[in-house]
């Protein structure tokens, strides 16, 4: 027994260098221990046919150009790790705030010049110390081998032992079907979120900005407007996956990191979507998430994808917003064309009624525009807060440009929801419970040719339940 033990320990030792490829087959098991409850088939497979063929491609050059095989899998290792784990990477730098502030490194100008040289550097130094070392690097290699074995194993047991934790809705009670409603008795439904629009209440007392304009145009035109709107989520993932489907979400944060993936089945597989097929209604999606039959309109969110922790996807996604910048950049020339396919869609013909989503991110960030429409300069010297406000009041504008055109052409009438789907998180110099109450607030109106849809001090999460009531009655 002792001699089995010891010729393993030398076929370890000498022989093996398991790492590289473990250290891809540990992510793989990690990311579908995590999210394979969420991936369809076809991304599970693209997931793993894509990192084997990455690990083994690394180790195999790695192999050809270092002589010394320990050497060789230790650089491969740690390229792998860089490479693979990348967004655990940036979280853990981030969250720590060992270089600068989350805001600012999230932007696109300063994530890219300050984390890859890091961890390309990092790799670099690395790679020169391990290439001059002279060291016999047998025991490190045995070492790694036994390791990596076991935190793929204990990640397998974790896997086969310990439930991934669901967020849960709390009302999952489909909507009510009426079926002996007519096509002519089906109202179009517009649904639009304007990222991040606060309340008015709360752009009087943290900006001195009076947004009676925007409020008495809508109400002139026959909207009601809730004041103190509040959403229970201040993230725009989880506020989706409760509007979506009129509930609560059930979820203990207090125990577990819930996974974004099952919010964004939430909103794909929501509620309001069945019902909308069961009555017949043709689906536009104008956002940017995977719902309502279609793909998103637009990509936002990095964690939408199975390469959302590695350095290609993640960069991928900044870099491309970043080259695309012909004008205003990508995200706000998106936001501008969304304004006017939302427009065009309500001129199109269509013997159904018709459903249309559109998420705005504005005036959310990046904050492009001032109060006239026209771009920020890089010299200006304006607080965030600032240009929030100046690219709200443009948003205000395009909004009701939108909304007058959806009444004077859409060929049933509407239903308008257009709606925050959460505040302003980014206040200063206020103690933290102002900052957590304002990240909730939100500007709320609804338009209804049936009359009052919402009660007093309405949670959006309710919308649509109260709107299909109605519909249904």
């Amino acid at each position: 027994m002792k001699n089995k033990l010891e010729k393993l320990k030398v076929i370890f030792r000498d022989k093996l260098t398991l790492y590289p490829i473990f250290t891809g087959i540990l992510f793989l098991v990690n990311e579908l221990r995590n999210n394979a409850i969420f991936y369809t088939l076809q991304e599970s497979v693209s997931l793993i046919l894509i990192i084997l063929a990455f690990v083994f491609v690394a180790d195999l050059l790695s192999r050809k150009l270092i002589k010394d095989k320990t050497k060789a899998a230790l650089i491969a290792t740690l390229f792998i790790i860089i490479n693979l784990f990348y967004q655990d990477i940036f979280l853990a730098i981030t969250r720590q705030r060992l270089l600068v502030s989350f805001d600012n490194l999230t932007n696109v100008k300063h994530s890219e010049v300050v984390i890859i040289p890091i961890v390309l550097v990092t790799w670099l130094i690395f790679t020169f110390f391990i290439l001059r070392t002279k060291r016999i690097l047998a025991g490190i290699n045995l070492y790694l081998n036994i390791l990596i074995i076991i935190f793929v194993l204990v990640e397998i047991v974790q896997w086969a032992i310990i439930p991934v934790p669901q967020i849960q809705l709390a009302d999952n009670k489909p909507f009510p079907v009426n079926v002996k409603l007519l096509p002519e008795q089906k109202p179009d439904i517009y649904y639009i979120i304007l990222d991040s629009y606060t309340s008015s209440e709360s752009l009087k007392k943290y900006w001195k900005y009076d947004n009676s304009v925007f409020e008495d145009s809508l109400k002139h035109l026959g909207f009601q407007i809730d004041s103190k709107s509040k959403s229970d989520y201040a993230s725009t993932p989880y506020c989706l996956a409760s509007y979506l489907n009129s509930s609560t979400l059930l979820m203990d944060t207090t125990k577990y990191h819930y996974n974004e993936r099952n919010l964004l089945q939430l909103i794909r597989k929501n509620h309001l979507y069945n019902w909308l097929n069961a009555n017949n209604y043709h689906c536009n999606n104008l956002s940017i998430f995977d719902a309502f039959g279609s793909n998103k309109y637009y990509n936002f969110f990095t964690y939408n994808h199975i390469l959302g922790r590695t350095i290609w996807f993640v960069n991928y996604v900044k870099l491309h917003n970043y080259f695309n910048n012909k004008k205003f950049g990508y995200i706000s020339e998106t936001n501008l064309k969304l304004f006017n396919d939302i427009n065009k869609q309500v001129e199109e013909k269509h013997d159904q009624p018709t459903f249309t989503y559109a998420h705005v991110m504005m005036p959310h960030t990046p904050y492009t525009f001032n109060e006239y429409g026209k771009p920020y300069k890089a010299t200006d010297t304006m607080t965030n807060k600032q240009k929030y406000l100046g690219q709200l009041i443009y948003t205000s504008s395009l909004a009701l440009k939108t909304i007058n055109h959806i009444l004077k052409s859409s060929r049933r009438m509407p239903i308008i929801v257009i709606q925050g789907d959460h505040g302003f998180r980014f206040l200063v110099d206020t103690t933290m419970i102002e900052k957590s109450r304002e990240a909730h607030t939100i500007f709320y109106a609804i338009y209804s040719p049936y009359g009052s849809i919402r009660t007093d001090n309405i949670n959006p999460s309710i919308t649509f339940r109260k709107v299909i009531e109605k519909i249904n009655n």
